[in-house]
């Protein structure tokens, strides 16, 4: 086996692995698959490379991009040197997931905290304290990922 051919293999092993852990976080199959393949290139990769490489349709490859552009994780970019499409994973899409992930459990929070306003539900204020316990540990990663954020 060629130098090129075991590198090659060894990137569609880490492709895979990543692959599942993506879709552990609830990510679709394909969009995690996607996603590896991406953040491990470093690089803008075009259209046609990552239907090639991953083995994906047109279709599935134009709805899961697009899943991922929405969620902040990849972005479309413009191959240099050609006018054809191209994604990246840009540098601060951790951050904005963070970001992204501490709005929605704070908007949780308000939720249960009117609900509170009117019980004193033993279950209701264990997952109060669990949400705010949560929503502090994320903002201590977006501090380490992004100080003065």
């Amino acid at each position: 086996m060629d130098q090129s051919a075991l590198e090659e293999a060894e990137v569609m092993d880490i492709v895979n692995q990543l692959t599942l852990m993506g879709a552990e976080h609830g990510l679709p199959r394909v969009a995690a698959r996607i996603l590896s393949y991406l953040m491990l290139t470093g690089r803008p990769v075009g259209r046609s490379d990552i239907r090639q490489r991953l083995q994906i349709s047109h279709a599935g490859l134009s709805a899961n991009t697009r899943l991922l552009v929405d969620a902040g994780l990849i972005r479309r970019t413009v191959l240099q040197g050609t006018l054809a499409d191209g994604f990246e994973v840009p540098p601060d899409a951790w951050q904005v997931q963070l970001e992204r992930n501490i709005a929605r459990l704070g908007r949780k929070q308000r939720d249960i905290d009117s609900i509170l306003e009117r019980t004193t539900s033993a279950p209701l204020r264990a997952l109060d304290a669990a949400l705010k316990a949560e929503i502090e540990t994320k903002r201590r990663m977006l501090g380490e990922l992004a100080p003065g954020a």
